[in-house]
């Protein structure tokens, strides 16, 4: 599943916040099935929650393990899943 969207400059970068926009970025997620409830130990060790799809519709709602605190994944929330073609499809 590749997740895309526009991305904010880094705060920590002030020369980068004035001089760019938005930017494209794009997230790439090994998912073992395209429909249904899949938990997050299916995608990555390190990860918690779980990306739920039906009816085209997809909710990723994961979080990464860091010590004692959850820290969400930025590309958490709602949208529209649609089928892209690749290689190994055609």
């Amino acid at each position: 599943m590749e997740l895309t969207g526009r991305r904010f400059p880094l705060v920590h970068d002030p020369v980068s916040l004035l001089t760019e926009s938005t930017r494209e970025e794009t997230f790439t997620l090994e998912l073992p099935r395209i429909d249904g409830v899949i938990d997050a130990a299916e995608i990555h060790h390190n990860y918690r929650g779980h990306v739920a799809i039906t009816k085209g519709r997809m909710t990723v709602d994961l979080y990464q393990d860091e010590g004692s605190r959850r820290r969400p994944l930025s590309w958490n929330g709602e949208d529209t899943s649609l089928q892209k073609d690749t290689p190994a499809t055609r």
